[in-house]
Protein backbone atom coordinates (compact mmCIF):
# COMPACT_ATOMS: atom_id res chain seq x y z
CA UNK A 1 0.00 0.00 0.00
CA UNK A 2 1.31 3.46 -0.85
CA UNK A 3 0.51 6.80 0.77
CA UNK A 4 1.28 9.27 -1.94
CA UNK A 5 4.82 8.37 -2.96
CA UNK A 6 5.78 7.02 0.47
CA UNK A 7 5.70 3.29 1.09
CA UNK A 8 3.75 2.47 4.30
CA UNK A 9 6.61 0.22 5.50
CA UNK A 10 9.05 3.11 5.13
CA UNK A 11 6.67 5.34 7.05
CA UNK A 12 6.44 2.90 9.97
CA UNK A 13 10.20 2.32 9.91
CA UNK A 14 10.74 6.07 10.18
CA UNK A 15 8.32 6.31 13.15
CA UNK A 16 10.07 3.41 14.95
CA UNK A 17 13.48 4.94 14.31
CA UNK A 18 12.40 8.34 15.67
CA UNK A 19 10.91 6.73 18.79
CA UNK A 20 14.12 4.79 19.37
CA UNK A 21 16.22 7.94 19.11
CA UNK A 22 13.95 9.95 21.41
CA UNK A 23 13.49 7.01 23.80
CA UNK A 24 17.26 6.50 24.20
CA UNK A 25 17.80 10.04 25.40
CA UNK A 26 17.33 9.51 29.16
CA UNK A 27 19.03 12.71 30.23
CA UNK A 28 17.14 14.95 32.59
CA UNK A 29 17.67 18.66 32.59
CA UNK A 30 20.05 19.79 35.30
CA UNK A 31 18.46 21.88 38.04
CA UNK A 32 21.72 23.87 38.12
CA UNK A 33 23.19 26.24 35.56
CA UNK A 34 26.96 25.76 35.46
CA UNK A 35 27.48 29.15 33.77
CA UNK A 36 25.63 30.91 36.59
CA UNK A 37 27.64 29.04 39.21
CA UNK A 38 30.92 29.97 37.49
CA UNK A 39 29.88 33.63 37.20
CA UNK A 40 28.81 33.78 40.82
CA UNK A 41 31.99 32.02 42.00
CA UNK A 42 34.39 34.35 40.20
CA UNK A 43 32.66 37.44 41.63
CA UNK A 44 34.34 36.57 44.95
CA UNK A 45 38.01 36.58 45.88
CA UNK A 46 38.82 33.02 46.93
CA UNK A 47 41.95 31.89 48.71
CA UNK A 48 42.72 28.89 50.89
CA UNK A 49 41.15 30.34 54.05
CA UNK A 50 38.03 31.88 52.50
CA UNK A 51 37.33 28.64 50.63
CA UNK A 52 37.80 26.55 53.78
CA UNK A 53 35.60 28.88 55.80
CA UNK A 54 32.83 28.74 53.19
CA UNK A 55 32.70 24.95 53.02
CA UNK A 56 32.61 24.29 56.78
CA UNK A 57 29.15 22.97 57.59
CA UNK A 58 26.56 20.42 56.56
CA UNK A 59 25.80 19.73 52.91
CA UNK A 60 23.11 17.69 51.15
CA UNK A 61 23.94 16.13 47.79
CA UNK A 62 21.37 17.23 45.19
CA UNK A 63 22.49 16.28 41.70
CA UNK A 64 25.24 14.62 39.67
CA UNK A 65 26.21 14.67 36.01
CA UNK A 66 29.09 13.33 33.98
CA UNK A 67 29.76 12.91 30.30
CA UNK A 68 33.21 11.33 30.37
CA UNK A 69 32.31 7.79 31.41
CA UNK A 70 33.15 5.29 28.68
CA UNK A 71 29.87 3.48 29.34
CA UNK A 72 27.85 6.53 28.29
CA UNK A 73 26.38 9.69 29.72
CA UNK A 74 25.82 9.62 33.47
CA UNK A 75 22.93 11.81 34.50
CA UNK A 76 21.20 10.70 37.64
CA UNK A 77 19.57 13.09 40.02
CA UNK A 78 18.69 10.36 42.52
CA UNK A 79 21.62 7.92 42.68
CA UNK A 80 23.07 9.51 45.81
CA UNK A 81 19.80 10.91 47.10
CA UNK A 82 19.99 11.22 50.86
CA UNK A 83 23.79 11.61 50.92
CA UNK A 84 24.86 14.19 53.48
CA UNK A 85 28.36 15.44 54.22
CA UNK A 86 29.50 17.37 57.26
CA UNK A 87 32.80 19.25 57.06
CA UNK A 88 34.20 20.38 60.41
CA UNK A 89 36.80 23.06 61.17
CA UNK A 90 39.28 20.51 62.55
CA UNK A 91 39.59 18.93 59.06
CA UNK A 92 37.42 15.95 59.93
CA UNK A 93 34.16 15.12 58.29
CA UNK A 94 31.34 12.62 58.22
CA UNK A 95 29.47 11.09 55.31
CA UNK A 96 25.93 9.89 55.93
CA UNK A 97 24.03 7.68 53.52
CA UNK A 98 21.43 4.95 53.95
CA UNK A 99 23.86 2.07 53.56
CA UNK A 100 27.11 3.68 54.71
CA UNK A 101 28.16 6.18 57.32
CA UNK A 102 31.78 6.94 57.99
CA UNK A 103 34.23 9.56 59.14
CA UNK A 104 37.02 10.98 57.02
CA UNK A 105 39.81 13.54 57.07
CA UNK A 106 39.82 16.36 54.56
CA UNK A 107 41.67 19.40 53.34
CA UNK A 108 41.67 21.50 50.20
CA UNK A 109 44.54 21.97 47.78
CA UNK A 110 45.12 23.98 44.61
CA UNK A 111 43.48 22.11 41.72
CA UNK A 112 43.42 24.27 38.63
CA UNK A 113 44.87 27.77 38.60
CA UNK A 114 43.38 29.63 41.56
CA UNK A 115 40.67 27.02 42.19
CA UNK A 116 40.72 24.53 45.03
CA UNK A 117 39.63 20.92 45.36
CA UNK A 118 39.20 18.39 48.13
CA UNK A 119 41.66 15.79 49.30
CA UNK A 120 39.95 13.24 51.51
CA UNK A 121 41.05 10.11 53.32
CA UNK A 122 39.41 7.83 52.45
CA UNK A 123 38.57 9.12 48.98
CA UNK A 124 35.01 10.37 48.40
CA UNK A 125 34.15 10.41 44.71
CA UNK A 126 31.34 12.95 45.10
CA UNK A 127 33.95 15.51 46.24
CA UNK A 128 36.23 15.08 43.20
CA UNK A 129 37.09 18.09 41.06
CA UNK A 130 37.29 21.83 41.53
CA UNK A 131 35.24 23.53 44.23
CA UNK A 132 32.88 26.22 42.93
CA UNK A 133 30.78 28.11 45.47
CA UNK A 134 27.71 30.25 44.91
CA UNK A 135 25.45 31.25 47.79
CA UNK A 136 24.38 27.95 49.41
CA UNK A 137 25.52 25.78 46.47
CA UNK A 138 28.83 23.91 46.27
CA UNK A 139 29.69 22.33 42.96
CA UNK A 140 32.46 19.76 42.86
CA UNK A 141 33.32 20.28 39.20
CA UNK A 142 34.98 17.08 38.00
CA UNK A 143 33.81 16.98 34.38
CA UNK A 144 36.96 18.75 33.20
CA UNK A 145 38.85 15.56 34.20
CA UNK A 146 36.10 13.16 33.05
CA UNK A 147 34.53 12.49 36.42
CA UNK A 148 31.11 13.59 37.66
CA UNK A 149 30.01 17.09 38.56
CA UNK A 150 28.28 16.90 41.93
CA UNK A 151 26.09 19.62 43.39
CA UNK A 152 25.48 20.12 47.11
CA UNK A 153 23.25 22.53 49.02
CA UNK A 154 24.39 23.87 52.41
CA UNK A 155 21.95 23.19 55.22
CA UNK A 156 23.93 24.63 58.17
Amino acid sequence: MRIGKVNIKSYYLLIILLQAIVGCNNETESPFDIDEIWSCHIEQQWDYQTTRDAIIGKWNWEYGYCCGDVSGVYDNSSEFEGLKIELREDSTGSLFMESENYDFNWDITAKDGDLFGFTTDPAISQLDGRILLCDDIMMCNGSYIDVADNYFRKTE
